[in-house]
């Protein structure tokens, strides 16, 4: 098993858009660089930035409503849908493994028959649930400047706000081989698209969920030639029931033109919340 991930929460697609920009420049996560010489390139790099930005208007705290609940022993099996929306036949199911939200600390695993098993590590507090390692396998310079960011949030503002986490800095290591090392943006956007009713293979008339989409864009900028830069965008949109949590996920990346590399849906089949076990699988095709 896998000891990380970018299969799940709005991370789900991250390394997939690290992947993207790297190769688009040539390199991987490269070994830490430092060089006396400063290139013109190297000194246009973007600098240190970390910022947190809320919507101008009040949310409201909905903890209570358990729109995301990882309590002990948790469960949810979910349909793999592929890109045009057919079943592929596959599940993907996610098991609260250790801790609980109201322990302050969860891991979650997310497996699948065919793709296996990886885990992912949250912190929770009165905001919401943080991802604690959202870069992975990325340069630990990159890493601590990032820290941990909000995964799925408690506080809901009114429908079409937008909050906004950026990072940006050194990437701690040459990608492009001259010698010098890169630097990155990541910018991460939590968009409030309301309130609706969406039906499910769990119940036999629709559900009133909450809709949030997350956009995650990386940007990768280099030193040698001249400098550049490339970048990729993940979506992740959520349809959250109350007491039972996601009961839909479609997940998507693009390149750095905005041409659409992957989509997939999950679509919850059943859940185990609590104790309570919601809905009925479907048999795999």
């Amino acid at each position: 098993m896998a000891t990380h991930r970018f299969t799940q929460g709005w991370a789900a697609t991250l390394a997939i858009v690290l992947a993207l920009a790297l190769s688009a420049c040539g390199g991987g996560g490269g070994s830490a660089a430092s060089s006396p010489t400063v290139s013109a390139a190297q000194a246009a790099l973007p600098t240190t930035l970390v910022e947190d930005t809320l919507p101008a208007t009040a949310g409201e705290n909905l903890a209570s409503l358990a729109y995301n609940p990882m309590g002990a022993g948790d469960s949810w099996t979910y349909a793999r849908l592929d890109a045009s929306g057919t079943d592929t036949g596959a599940f993907v199911v996610k098991t609260v493994v250790t801790g609980s939200a109201d322990s302050g600390s969860v891991t979650v695993e997310e497996s699948s028959a065919d793709l296996g098993g990886v885990l992912a590590s949250y912190t929770v507090n009165s905001l919401g649930s943080f991802d604690a390692d959202p870069l992975g396998e990325a340069p630990v310079a990159a890493k601590t400047l990032v820290g941990s960011l909000l995964d799925f949030p408690v506080v809901f503002y009114p429908e079409g706000s937008e909050q906004r986490s950026v990072r940006q800095g050194s990437w701690g290591a040459d990608v492009d081989g001259d010698g010098r090392s890169d630097a990155f943006r990541l910018e991460v956007r939590i968009a409030y698209l309301g309130e609706e009713d969406l039906a499910t293979a769990t119940s036999l008339t629709p559900v009133h969920v909450v809709h949030l989409r997350k956009t995650v864009v990386f940007t990768l900028y280099t030193t040698a030639a001249g400098g550049g830069s490339q970048s990729a965008t993940a979506t992740e949109e959520t349809w959250s029931q109350a007491g039972v949590g996601a009961v839909q996920i479609v997940r998507s990346t693009y390149n750095a033109s905005g041409t659409l590399q992957d989509r997939y849906t999950l679509r919850l089949q059943e859940a185990v919340v609590g104790g309570t076990t919601i809905g009925t699988p479907l048999t795999a095709q």
